[in-house]
């Protein structure tokens, strides 16, 4: 009866329902599962000032997983994404460094970055895509002892090779998990 995320009918759990307050607009309440999705993932991720992460992706999660990092004061923040406007979008949500992949190797720039911010701590990655391969080109790119957040919603089965990760000492975290205290 009710098709979709925005179908006029359906059941939900009353424990999970929240009331949105008369006057708020429907494209802002349509961001709030988004948002709440890249708040979750760095508050997992305990990252904060001193940390240089890489968000792959400036979808909603991405943009909202920029928002998120900014309100902590982290910075510089490296975003990566294909469209010109979803990067202009990034820097207006407080993205420090773009990059286009088409153009430039977002390890590259994330690596030149690290160098001349003078970090000193192991990589942090928002994985915020979900496409197929993507999180091997992670493994395949990632420093030593990297972090990763998969954020991106998955349709397919995509593989990692766990040896290459094991090898990188890599921590990859798909929802969930204990939250810092």
């Amino acid at each position: 009866d009710a098709p979709g995320a925005f179908g006029e009918l359906m059941i939900v759990s009353e424990i999970m329902s929240r009331r949105v307050p008369d006057g708020v607009p429907n494209d802002a309440v349509a961001l709030v599962d988004a948002f709440a999705v890249g708040e979750f993932y760095v508050r997992c991720s305990g990252v904060g000032p001193g940390d240089l992460p890489l968000v792959i992706g400036a979808g909603a999660i991405g943009l909202s997983t920029v928002a998120a990092l900014r309100a902590r004061g982290v910075g510089p923040i490296v975003v990566a994404d294909f469209s010109v406007d979803r990067l202009a979008y990034a820097a207006t949500f407080g993205a420090d460094v773009l990059v286009n992949p088409a153009e430039r190797n977002p390890y590259d720039v994330y690596r030149e970055t690290f160098r001349a911010n003078h970090i000193q701590t192991p990589q942090v990655i928002f994985e915020c895509v979900g496409a197929n391969g993507l999180l091997q080109q992670v493994v395949d790119s990632c420093e030593f002892m990297a972090r990763v957040y998969a954020a991106g919603g998955w349709y397919d089965a995509g593989t990692i090779d766990c040896t290459a990760a094991t090898h990188k000492g890599m921590t990859m975290q798909f929802g969930g998990g204990p939250l810092p205290q």
